[in-house]
């Protein structure tokens, strides 16, 4: 058996080719989504949170390498410093506050904003670790803030490699569907050929000769029937092999 002929073989029952295509897409879309959704995500929504002269708010979150950080916050009532920090930043940021100043910490650029009343960045950070969006008011006023902070994974290699998988075994099976249909006709045409074909007609041997009605003369010398060629018994009318008449 080749294997072509084992292949429909195998998928040759509608019901399993649908329920063995729907098992192994399921499969691989639980794969996929796995593999995304490996690690925590993160977000805060932020609407309408008031920060007072000289105070600060502080969002902290467990980070991957290379996750994925969006900070979009904005603020009313006039600007404000958003920083990202890691723990070492946190620490200096406290030290300075609690001696009132408003520098002297690191901060990671990309992911922060000074003097500003919005900030909308995303980066990702390139090491594991306790992150924190600080956003402090060293203005005069109150300001409002809004917006979200969000942490997610970026799509893998591995993700992109399974949904591809995915689509290349769903079309592997649509094709194997379609070989084993039309394999199936086939071979229904031959059969109904088969069916319907006309037997051939026996030809006259040398040693057969026309006679009066339907039968035919026999040379007696051959002794052999000029149908089927099984030995005549002598004198006998009919052929006891194949029945046929051998004439007088």
């Amino acid at each position: 058996m080749g294997v072509s002929e084992l292949v429909v073989t195998v998928f040759r029952s509608r019901g399993a080719r649908l329920s063995t295509a729907g098992a192994l897409v399921v499969l691989l879309a639980l794969c996929a989504f796995s593999a995304d959704s490996s690690g925590e995500r993160v977000r805060y929504d932020i609407s309408g949170l008031a920060i007072t002269s000289g105070n600060y708010t502080l969002y902290t979150m467990f980070l991957d390498e290379g996750q994925e950080v969006t900070v979009s916050l904005s603020v009313t009532g006039g600007p404000a410093d958003f920083y990202f920090l890691d723990g070492g930043g946190l620490s200096d940021f406290l030290a300075a506050r609690a001696d009132g100043s408003s520098s002297g910490w690191d901060y990671y650029e990309p992911l922060s904003a000074l003097n500003a009343t919005s900030i909308d960045e995303t980066d990702s950070v390139s090491s594991a670790g306790v992150y924190h969006v600080a956003i402090l008011n060293d203005g005069a006023g109150t300001v409002v803030l809004s917006g979200f902070i969000e942490a997610v994974y970026p799509t893998s290699l591995l993700s992109i490699a399974i949904i591809a998988g995915v689509i290349i075994v769903a079309v592997v099976l649509v094709l194997i569907f379609m070989f084993s249909r039309q394999t199936r006709k086939m071979q229904h045409s031959v059969d109904t050929h088969e069916l319907h074909r006309t037997p051939p007609v026996p030809q006259r041997t040398s040693h057969e000769h026309p006679g009066s009605g339907h039968e035919a003369h026999l040379d007696r010398s051959t002794a052999k029937c000029p149908s089927c060629g099984a030995a005549l018994v002598p004198g006998a009318r009919f052929c006891k092999s194949c029945g046929r008449s051998v004439g007088r």
